[in-house]
């Protein structure tokens, strides 16, 4: 008589044999792991195995999540919390004159903050809006209350400050940022630890007397996906020629005043017919003299706002890419003591959905022929 041999999960045998069991198992994650696998091994089941791996790794997943949040909440001083308002001072003052004023600072942490402040000029430092710090006029009219003082933990403070014009100050236009930086001792942080330091800047656009003639230019206005630079470029002989109704573009303005100045303006699109198609409000951006910005926006036809009131999003916006096809005049118009308003022509050709279209329609043609076939 055969006898079969029957196991448990573990491998054991229980054939004539005393199942002898640990007083103590080992609570450690080696353990688990070594028990896992054979309960893997000794399963003939595919989807147990599937489960049971599924289960383990959410495991560790939440294991993993639950102990990176305590590393965080024993952790509090890792991040530096505090802000200040408002970012941002265009006083137009005279020779001579004093400009009185006051900025908050709120410390958001639970714990002391030392902050320093310090003065610089600025100017940008590429096409983005990017600055950088330098030396230069401007930034010794300043009088500050105290520059250096310790915030309590959630504390909001005003700090004081003058701007006193010199008499002999040249007329023009002066950029100067009022930096707060805290200061916190090496002891702040822990050994071999990531520190994360912010500093907030508050900028001063500073015009005294004159502003001078206001003079700015549209350099040039680039599409993302431009497809000129393709074959398809030289059959549609277009300024752009997109694959979709929404177009991102980057229009460069070059200021060539001796002050800053903010253009704003709109970026509209007219079918042949000359009927708008939809247009977009350009925000006014800062452009500091002899400098040259770039301004970016996107256009969407007024059919994908109207479509989303009855469709899904990704349906409209799916239409109201792929709907528009042929021709279009696009008019870049800005403002801001001086008006530039700049033409060109966009040809949007939908060519990948076209493609698809086609293939569908001689699959549908192809079916149906061999069907009365």
């Amino acid at each position: 008589m055969i006898q079969h041999e029957n196991k448990n999960l573990f491998g054991r045998s229980f054939l004539n044999k005393k199942v002898k069991r640990s007083k103590k198992r080992s609570k450690s994650l080696g353990w688990f792991c070594a028990k896992f696998s054979a309960v893997l091994r000794l399963m003939n089941n595919f989807f147990v195995k599937i489960i049971l791996l599924t289960l383990f790794s959410l495991l560790l997943l939440f294991s993993t999540i639950a102990l990176a949040q305590n590393n965080n909440n024993n952790n509090p001083k890792d991040e530096i919390r505090f802000s200040i308002a408002p970012p941002l001072f265009e006083p137009e003052l005279k020779r001579g004159q004093t400009f009185e004023n006051k900025i908050l600072i709120e410390n958001k942490n639970d714990f002391l903050l030392p902050i320093e402040i310090s003065l610089s000029n600025f100017d940008a430092r590429d096409e983005f809006g990017a600055i950088k710090f330098e030396k230069g006029e401007g930034a010794d009219w300043f009088e500050i209350e105290n520059q250096n003082f310790i915030l309590q933990p959630n504390e909001r403070k005003w700090i004081n400050f003058k701007i006193k014009i010199p008499e002999d100050a040249k007329e023009g236009c002066y950029y100067v940022s009022m930096i707060f930086k805290p200061k916190l001792p090496s002891t702040y942080f822990k050994e071999n630890q990531s520190r994360v330091i912010p500093n907030l800047t508050s900028l001063f656009l500073i015009g005294v007397g004159s502003r001078g003639k206001v003079s700015f230019e549209v350099l040039d206005i680039e599409a993302s996906k431009n497809l000129n630079k393709t074959f398809l470029g030289k059959i549609f002989k277009e300024d752009i020629l997109s694959e979709s109704s929404f177009i991102s573009f980057e229009a460069r303005v070059k200021n060539n005043g001796i002050c800053h100045i903010k253009p704003s303006g709109a970026f509209e699109v007219f079918n042949k017919k000359g009927k708008l198609i939809g247009k977009i409000d350009i925000k006014p951006t800062t452009v500091l003299p002899q400098k040259t910005r770039k301004i970016s926006f996107e256009f969407k036809p007024y059919f994908y706002n109207q479509a989303k009131r009855y469709l899904p999003d990704f349906l409209a916006s799916f239409l109201a890419r792929n709907l528009y096809f042929g021709k279009y005049k696009a008019v870049l118009n800005l403002h801001g003591s001086f008006y530039i308003e700049k033409e060109m022509k966009i040809f949007i050709f939908p060519w990948k959905t076209l493609i698809i279209f086609v293939l569908i329609l001689l699959t549908l043609i192809f079916t149906f022929y061999k069907i009365i076939k």
